[in-house]
């Protein structure tokens, strides 16, 4: 063999263990790109689950108060009720005048005669 064949040979050789070792480094970083991609997307889920599950616990919150708030103003309704027919029994057992005791209610009753003009 010439001198010039070895050496192009050798040439070769060394420029193929490069493009090997090139290729290696290559296949190693698409490996770590892919488990990091994999990491990614696990904490994506992770992070999606998790705040499907503060939604829901937030909405139960929400449908729990004004559950609770409803049930208040009813209650408030129903002990402004009471307390308002026992005022009235009250107001007619110390004789009070039943045309004070109804004055709102008679005039709802009909409509406002007007006033004349001087």
């Amino acid at each position: 063999m010439s001198e010039e064949v070895r050496k192009a040979a050798e040439t070769a050789r060394k420029s193929a263990e490069r493009a090997r070792l090139a290729a290696e480094v290559a296949r190693e970083a698409a490996d770590e790109s892919r488990r990091a991609l994999d990491e990614a997307r696990r904490i994506s889920e992770m992070l999606r689950r998790k705040s499907e599950h503060e939604r829901v616990a937030s909405e139960q919150t929400r449908r729990a108060d004004e559950a609770r708030f409803d049930q208040a103003v009813r209650q408030a309704v129903r002990e402004q009720s009471e307390v308002s027919a026992e005022m009235r029994v009250a107001a007619q057992a110390f004789g009070a005048n039943p045309v004070v005791g109804q004055a709102g209610e008679a005039r709802a009753a009909g409509p406002r005669a007007r006033r004349k003009r001087s």
